[in-house]
């Protein structure tokens, strides 16, 4: 009994002192701040006095910062109003330089450094009278290949009042990752001035560490390291009994950690072991830090998970296990964990969510579980942790059955964020955020980028009215804009605040414009009643009767008349044909020409058209006028009485008057008529365009023509004819068999 009463004893001795050396830190830490706040800051005066000396050019910048700039020993200083000292220098320093730099005594001693490619920077700070009481910051030590006491400089007792320090391999990583990887040593002894650091930051190319490397300082509380350490130090954390926080960083620890290996770090409240390409975790590995309370593995290549590996870790409070490769999480994971409030499962390879996983996690306030591949959630997942306030599931393959989820998110009785977005949804709990569901306490909904087409008029009428529901997301889902769309519709319109993406909203129809831009006439139109639709047949039937009869009496005494009438208008053309309008015309074709162009017409195209075959009864003016007529006249007659018009188009046609009368003539006749009558036929080169007639010129732009000297020349002439209406021509060439329709050529050259 009393061997068990002793270790009791002491273990209460070391944790009254834990307690009272923290409180002892933070303490000064306080007072370290409330003296600086009383410091006098860098005047324009002793800014002046440095100016004067010679040495140095000391200005004031436009954000009040006082700025120090020495040629001679190549170095930049600034000083913020708030004290904040930066020292960057060109190159290495020089001892026989430092003399020519000014003391900045009325800083006395200020709560921030940060040095920047200054070695050694301890007599640079000695040389400026500078004394950091709280962090000090040295950047630029990547071309050091050996980092030892003498790296920092002999004047090293400006560094005994420092509680944080930061070493840098270079001011910027991306600086660093252009750099060749030379691997770093630290010596054992270069944290031996700073007895009273409490936190330590390396971000440095080290592969490992010296044993005793943090034996002069046994008060630290918190270390950040990142390098490329292929084993965890074990040994440098030996002597540590009072360390906080770990974070280990970019090291590539891979399957190299042992079951032991943090056996020693009994007091560590929180562990950060991220990015360092962990493969696997040893079952017992954290057994011995039973006051973890925050544990972060992100970013590293974990494919499972022993089932004990938390069993010891009662008061666990955030677990990240976010990017992983972790396909599912063993039962039992979380049994002893009944105080995590936080777990981040995030990009992953989750595909199922058991039942029987998160029942043990009471206190859970917080899940991510998005950005993995989840397709199914088991019903009662979360019955068990009903103190869940935000559910993250966004980016996964979630697709339920109707009412499915109600039981999914069944229990959850503070939920107040669901983040559903880009899933496969396609129907969303009706009861959902509702009074009488478990989640009347939801405040944010998160719906986008799914497949749902209708929402519930119920949950519709939930978001209208809850008092708790502020925010909605619902854009990117292909609506169906129907008629029973109604209710999202009026939801849209009237909640934009509530509705976050109502703008962006939009149907399954692209076509149409977004939602609430719509109306509901613009995509379903009024129900018209059975009464209604039988008077509606009853008067279209009894107006088409007397159309009809109408029809049938004014077709039997004016059927001609209407034939004309229809055929003008290119209407029912299979019941009249143009041989019953032209049945009166006198000729088949009046040829219009220029009499420089008779020797054309009355050697070839009238000898072709009348000898056949088939032959057509052709108009020229030199043989079928009549002497003395007046001439107008006589183009217009011509033109009425002819079936087709042929223009004989040459620069002589362009250049004469009549010729073009003629044509302006027959083209008012089709016109009016509503039918092509034109022929037009190239003959020769036409050189001068800019004579045409505006109205023949528009006429070419809209027509096809015939050209002199195309082989197919007569065929298409006879074609474009009028002909009997059983005729059918045969095209051979590209063209095979042709049937007559009595209407234009369609094969010819575009104008």
């Amino acid at each position: 009994m009393v061997r068990p009463m002793f270790n009791i004893e002491r273990q209460l001795v070391n944790y009254i002192f834990t307690v009272l050396t923290i409180s002892y830190q933070f303490l000064r830490i306080i007072a370290n701040e409330a003296d600086l706040a009383n410091v006098e800051l860098f005047t324009n005066e002793d800014c002046a006095q440095i100016t004067a000396n010679g040495t140095c050019n000391c200005y004031r910048d436009k954000h009040n910062s006082t700025i120090i700039d020495c040629a001679t020993a190549q170095v930049h200083i600034s000083i913020s109003a708030e004290n904040v000292v930066e020292l960057t220098c060109a190159g290495e320093l020089k001892p026989e330089l430092l003399s020519s730099l000014p003391r900045l005594d009325p800083l006395r001693e200020t709560k921030y450094i940060a040095v920047y490619n200054c070695l050694p920077f301890a007599d640079l700070l000695d040389q400026l009278a500078l004394m950091s009481r709280q962090t000090l910051q040295v950047n630029g030590l990547a071309g050091r290949a050996q980092i030892t006491l003498d790296t920092f400089g002999r004047a090293n007792q400006c560094l005994r009042k420092i509680t944080m320090l930061e070493l840098r391999a270079d001011s910027q990583r991306s600086a660093r990752r252009d750099m060749p990887h030379v691997a770093q040593e630290l010596s054992s002894d270069i944290l031996s001035p700073m007895p009273a650091l409490f936190r330590l930051f390396m971000d440095l190319n080290f592969t490992r560490l010296p044993a005793d490397l943090l034996k002069p300082v046994p008060y630290i509380n918190d270390i950040t390291l990142q390098g490329r350490l292929e084993e965890f130090p074990r040994a440098t954390f030996g002597p540590l009994r009072r360390l906080r926080e770990l974070s280990m960083r970019q090291h590539r620890l891979r399957n190299r950690l042992r079951e032991d290996d943090f056996n020693g770090l009994t007091t560590v409240r929180g562990l950060y072991l991220t990015n360092c390409s962990i493969q696997e975790l040893p079952a017992r590995i954290f057994t011995h830090l039973k006051l973890l309370q925050r544990l972060n593995l992100m970013n590293n290549q974990l494919y499972e998970l022993p089932a004990t590996l938390l069993a010891q870790q009662q008061r666990l409070q955030v677990l990240n296990l976010s990017g992983n490769l972790l396909e599912a999480l063993p039962l039992g994971l979380f049994a002893a964990t009944t105080k995590l409030f936080k777990l981040i499962l995030s990009r992953n390879r989750l595909q199922h969510l058991d039942a029987k996983i998160l029942p043990p996690l009471t206190a859970i306030i917080d899940l991510s579980v998005d950005n993995n591949q989840l397709r199914t959630i088991e019903a009662g997942t979360f019955a068990q942790p009903n103190r869940l306030q935000g559910l993250d599931l966004r980016n996964n393959q979630l697709d339920w059955m109707a009412g499915e989820d109600c039981a999914i998110f069944d229990g959850l009785h503070r939920l107040e964020r669901l983040l559903l977005s880009n899933n496969s949804l396609r129907y969303l709990c009706d009861q959902l955020g509702s009074s009488n569901h478990s989640t009347s306490a939801l405040s944010v909904l998160d719906v986008r980028q799914n497949k749902l087409k209708l929402i519930s008029p119920q949950l519709i009428s939930t978001l209208n009215t809850s008092a708790t529901i502020t925010t909605a997301y619902l854009s990117e889902n292909p609506w169906a804009c129907n008629c029973s769309a109604q209710p999202l519709l009026n939801f849209v319109k009237n909640n934009r605040k509530r509705l976050s993406d109502a703008r962006v909203m939009r149907c399954e129809n692209s076509q149409l414009a977004r939602l609430i831009e719509l109306s509901f006439r613009d995509f379903c139109l009024p129900e018209i009643g059975v009464r209604t639709v039988l008077v509606v047949i009853i008067v279209c039937m009894t107006a088409l009767g007397l159309v009809l009869t109408t029809t049938a009496l004014c077709y039997y005494k004016y059927h001609m008349e209407l034939k004309i009438w229809l055929y003008a208008h290119r209407l029912c053309l299979c019941c009249v044909s143009e041989k019953d309008v032209d049945r009166n015309r006198k000729w088949d074709a009046f040829i219009s020409y220029s009499h420089h162009d008779e020797q054309f017409v009355e050697k070839e195209l009238v000898p072709g058209l009348e000898q056949g075959p088939p032959t057509f009864k052709i108009c020229i003016h030199v043989r079928d006028w009549l002497a003395g007529a007046y001439i107008p006249e006589q183009i217009i007659d011509s033109v009425e009485q002819s079936r087709r018009t042929i223009i004989v188009l040459s620069q002589h046609f362009i250049e004469s008057d009549w010729a073009q009368m003629e044509f302006r003539t027959a083209h008012q006749c089709a016109v009016n008529e509503g039918r092509s009558r034109i022929i037009l036929v190239v003959y020769g080169e036409i050189k001068d365009t800019e004579l045409l007639d505006q109205e023949l010129r528009a006429y070419l732009k809209m027509n096809t023509y015939l050209k002199w000297g195309d082989p197919w020349f007569w065929r298409k002439l006879r074609y474009a004819m009028p002909h009997a209406r059983s005729g059918r021509w045969k095209l051979k060439g590209d063209a095979s068999e042709v049937e007559n329709n009595e209407g234009p050529l369609e094969f010819m050259e575009s104008a």
